[in-house]
């Protein structure tokens, strides 16, 4: 019956929430072509996470949804071109990194309130924000080849993450409170562990 989660759809969710990493960006290492740079966002929860919660997010405005995802690649390509251009590695951009899949899940879990059109707005400056700040982390771990194949392929990687948390989101988030609920607690729970990591190690990678 259409009332029942769909099985398939749940399944996939899981598999976008799961990732196999234990800290972020532990062992992206650079990516040195357009195959490399595809994976490298898939390849730690941190990017894959974040993405996809975006996706997620444009539910809030169905008919202006688009817009977070155009403005996280914005933020995106600009950071990546800043690390590129010679960033410089930092133990708080990691510990922000960790934050922001605090701040998306929290985003995710009260989407209703983003209806308001003030909010709408801070939601979609602060997931440029961090949009940013993921592209400079990947820019940086992208400097030493300076591979712009490996940009495009994190690119798509990065467009495709969103198209899933958009489907996921329209399959699954708005037909049921809880799960949006826990995908919200998921998304905190993992932010949370990966910044007491990140502390427990000193703020080191």
């Amino acid at each position: 019956m259409r009332s029942h989660l769909p099985l398939r759809s749940l399944t996939v969710l899981c598999a976008l929430l799961i990732a196999p990493l234990a800290h972020a960006h532990e062992g992206h290492g650079v990516a040195s072509h357009f195959a490399a740079g595809f994976l490298h966002p898939l390849s730690g929860v941190d990017h894959l996470l974040a993405m996809v919660l975006v996706g997620m997010w444009c539910w809030a405005k169905p008919r202006l949804g688009w817009i977070a995802p155009l403005l996280f690649m914005t933020g995106l390509i600009l950071g990546a071109g800043l690390g590129l251009s010679g960033g410089l590695a930092s133990k708080n951009l990691e510990l922000f990194i960790a934050l922001t899949l605090i701040v998306l899940g929290g985003m995710v879990g009260v989407m209703p309130l983003f209806k308001d059109h003030l909010w709408w707005r801070v939601g979609l400056v602060s997931i440029m924000g961090f949009g940013a700040v993921h592209g400079y982390m990947h820019g940086v771990e992208l400097q030493s080849s300076l591979d712009l194949q490996g940009l495009a392929g994190m690119v798509c990687a990065s467009a495709c993450l969103h198209a899933s948390g958009w489907w996921a989101g329209k399959r699954l988030i708005l037909r049921h409170a809880r799960l949006r609920a826990w995908t919200a607690m998921a998304s905190m729970g993992t932010g949370g562990w990966l910044l007491a990591g990140l502390l427990a190690s000193g703020g080191t990678p």
